[in-house]
């Protein structure tokens, strides 16, 4: 299935297992709380692109480092 973007560029929606693909690939390295399900997340990312699937994770990276940078900066101001 193809879908036409608002920039008239082609995008192929994955499957589910491609889908769980992407995001072993994208979170590779990354620590993970032992009860997240890749599976599930996957499935529930039904109409995604791979580009779509890669930014969720980037977002997600990004957004723990941020968490974890705002928790490090008040342990150096308490101390």
């Amino acid at each position: 299935m193809l879908f036409l973007s608002a920039y008239n560029k082609l995008f192929r929606v994955v499957s589910a297992v491609g889908r769980l693909e992407l995001l072993k690939i994208n979170l590779r390295g990354v620590n993970m709380a032992e009860d997240v399900i890749l599976e599930e997340i996957a499935k529930n990312m039904d109409g995604y692109s791979g580009a779509d699937i890669t930014n969720v994770c980037r977002l997600v990276c990004v957004q723990l480092i941020r968490h974890q940078w705002r928790e490090f900066s008040c342990m150096i101001h308490l101390s």
